[in-house]
């Protein structure tokens, strides 16, 4: 299968998903840049053809200020800390019963990618 073709059985994503999965090979990639983040019809992907999830995370969706990463925004560091770990845990709770058994029996693993710091 080509990168990024979906196959026929698969469910496009829903409106709360737009452009936030992406998938090549073995690996699968999702961008959470929400806290309200659900799977939507992402239980329906065919999740034994892929050996990697990779959950990416980017720092500056939390930053009012674009000229500022939050990284280097001393000021409200806590606070953009909290914002991406509460938005990891989601993902987790989401993933957790869809996953759960096929990373127990080492059939996929899930990596944690917070972008550009």
């Amino acid at each position: 299968m080509a990168s990024n073709t979906v196959p026929t059985n698969t469910p496009s994503p829903t409106a709360d998903q737009p452009n936030n999965v992406s998938w090549d090979g073995n690996r699968f990639s999702v961008h959470v840049n929400s806290m309200s983040f659900e799977l939507g019809t992402l239980p329906l992907f065919p999740w034994n053809e892929h050996s990697e999830v990779v959950v990416r995370i980017e720092p500056y969706f939390d930053s009012p200020d674009t000229h500022l990463p939050h990284m280097t925004d001393f000021r409200r560091a806590d606070f953009y800390m909290r914002l991406l770990v509460g938005r990891a845990k989601r993902v987790a709770e989401e993933f957790r019963p869809l996953l759960q058994d096929r990373i127990n029996e080492g059939h996929v693993q899930v990596y944690l990618d917070f972008g550009e710091c």
